[in-house]
């Protein structure tokens, strides 16, 4: 996130990403699980203002839930991160992170650890405005593409891609 990469965040003390899985995250076979279904509207790269996406954006339905995208550690937790809007970073094994943005509501807390699939945000809308929701993965500090690293999803037909509004990515 290019907001998390010029302001940067604070860990939780003690905490030490290795307690939580014996490899890291981006290392095993399993991929992460996708924070959340919807239309994904922009990838890593495209342009957002000046400058490039560090993340994807995700248009979700109102009201779905946003889950970890593996087991981690809540080390960072705001109400309004600049135009991020409510955001959670989840530390994991290996010196990965995902930054989660762009939540209506937030349902952890600092140092929280969480486990793959857990609820830990619910998406919706702000004062009647659709948001879309942002998804950031790091790697040692360094933005990657999540695309690479996400589970693949179920192809979808035609007729199903235009019901749900999904654009897939196998």
């Amino acid at each position: 996130m290019t907001g998390c990469a010029r302001t940067g965040y604070h860990t939780a003390s003690g905490f030490s990403p290795a307690v939580l899985a014996p490899a890291g995250v981006l290392a095993g076979e399993r991929g992460l699980d996708w924070p959340v279904e919807g239309k994904v509207a922009a990838v890593f790269g495209d342009r957002a203002g000046d400058l490039p996406l560090k993340g994807i954006r995700i248009d979700p339905l109102p009201d779905a839930g946003i889950v970890a995208s593996a087991g981690g550690r809540a080390v960072f937790v705001h109400p309004d991160f600049g135009g991020y809007g409510k955001t959670v970073i989840l530390e994991h094994a290996g010196g990965a992170a995902t930054v989660y943005s762009g939540n209506f509501e937030i349902l952890v807390s600092l140092g929280q650890e969480v486990r793959r699939g857990e609820v830990i945000a619910r998406f919706g809308r702000e004062g009647g405005n659709a948001r879309r929701f942002y998804f950031e993965l790091r790697e040692n500090g360094k933005a990657v593409d999540p695309l690479n690293h996400l589970k693949k999803r179920k192809k979808l037909s035609k007729s199903e891609s235009r019901e749900q509004g999904f654009l897939n990515h196998v």
